[in-house]
């Protein structure tokens, strides 16, 4: 299976400029999984949220629309309005057919996201005929390791992560990443966001593709846009679960 990873640099509050560049992607590339960043059409501009998230609804249509032209499956993030309230939405949409959405439990509260959006109440897991058994998460999301837990017991053999990681926490980003995959035995995909968002806040990129043994497959640069391209095969995921057999050797009942 080939992933691609777009580590972007993604122009804030201009969604259709950043939809053309997930086009030209889709246009000189093959992949089979495409991963975006987290709100990669708009970047965190708070106050312009509400304006901004009717846009998204047309953005969401036209990836998937995309996902179908183009014959593959596109993961990312984007603002999402519902009644209660607008969210940081995730998306996996296979040609066409939406088979996961995940909206964002974990708010970050050092930078008052909970200000602008609400958070969601249920985890994000796909059944896919072609992707196999998958979840996802997004950004913050990475330092809750109960949640990617869950969905490794619930068999997921690939873990996608869209995020906007900031470059003075980029040792956390890595290894965090990597332990998720180690302790769950799947493949750990981080997509994350490169450039600026204003003078303080540099993104750290280094999206990463780690495989069930922790062993990292394709790293990004922490300036540079670009999609990191990387052949994956989830069955790896069982394999590795069999030679060590931490799900059977578990004792939940002990961790309350």
């Amino acid at each position: 299976m080939k992933i691609g990873v777009f580590q972007m640099e993604v122009v804030t509050a201009e969604p259709f400029q950043n939809l053309e560049k997930v086009r030209h992607i889709l246009r000189t590339n093959d992949c089979q999984i495409y991963v975006l960043p987290e709100l990669w059409s708009t970047g965190f501009c708070n106050k312009q949220f509400a304006e901004l998230a009717p846009v998204c609804d047309e953005i969401e249509e036209q990836i998937a629309e995309l996902s179908r032209q183009h014959n593959c499956t596109i993961i990312g993030s984007m603002l999402k309005k519902s009644p209660a309230g607008i969210q940081n939405h995730l998306s996996s949409y296979n040609r066409g057919v939406k088979e996961l959405e995940y909206n964002k439990i974990h708010l970050f509260t050092l930078l008052r996201e909970e200000r602008y959006l609400i958070g969601g109440n249920s985890r994000g897991l796909a059944h896919s005929p072609d992707n196999g058994i998958y979840g996802a998460g997004i950004c913050y999301d990475l330092r809750f390791p109960e949640m990617f837990r869950a969905l490794a017991v619930d068999k997921a053999a690939m873990i996608f992560l869209p995020s906007q990681w900031p470059m003075e926490r980029l040792d956390h980003f890595r290894t965090l990443c990597i332990a998720r995959a180690i302790e769950n035995q799947v493949f750990f995909i981080s997509c994350n966001n490169v450039g600026r968002l204003h003078e303080k806040m540099q993104f750290a990129g280094h999206s990463l593709v780690v495989d069930p043994w922790g062993k990292v497959l394709a790293e990004g640069s922490g300036e540079q846009e670009e999609l990191l391209v990387c052949l994956v095969d989830p069955a790896k995921s069982d394999e590795v679960r069999q030679m060590i057999p931490v799900f059977r050797d578990r004792k939940p009942e002990l961790y309350q």
